[in-house]
């Protein structure tokens, strides 16, 4: 599986860098698979994980609304929390369906600080 990020109406491949405390970003996620066709998200779970480079947890482990079950898309709201620690990070997005896991990898990006 695969999936596209929307983010204040750009569509990305890879997840985009982020600003440090930049609080309420919606990131829309359009769920396919490796065929294009949209993964009907119906029943389904999604959750958006991030992780810093050299550290062993997840900064975001979370949930997605799925907003367009039949055409794939989810979204996650960011929250204080998820942007509060500048640095490079790893994203995907877990979707479980009828107990079948499958990870869409959305990339490597950064969380920059904020300048005062």
């Amino acid at each position: 599986m695969k999936a596209t990020i929307t983010l204040e109406g750009v569509t990305y491949v890879n997840m985009p860098d982020l600003i440090a405390g930049d609080v309420g970003k919606i990131l829309s996620f359009a769920v396919k698979l490796d065929s294009d066709v949209a993964v009907d998200l119906t029943g389904a779970t999604v959750i958006f994980k991030t992780k810093k480079l050299n550290e062993p947890n997840n900064k975001i482990e979370a949930p997605c609304v799925i907003t367009g079950a039949g055409t794939g898309i989810c979204e996650y709201t960011t929250l204080a929390a998820d942007l509060d620690d500048s640095g490079v990070y790893d994203a995907e997005i877990q979707i479980t369906i009828a107990g079948v896991i499958n990870s869409a990898k959305l990339g490597r990006f950064v969380i920059w600080q904020d300048l005062p």
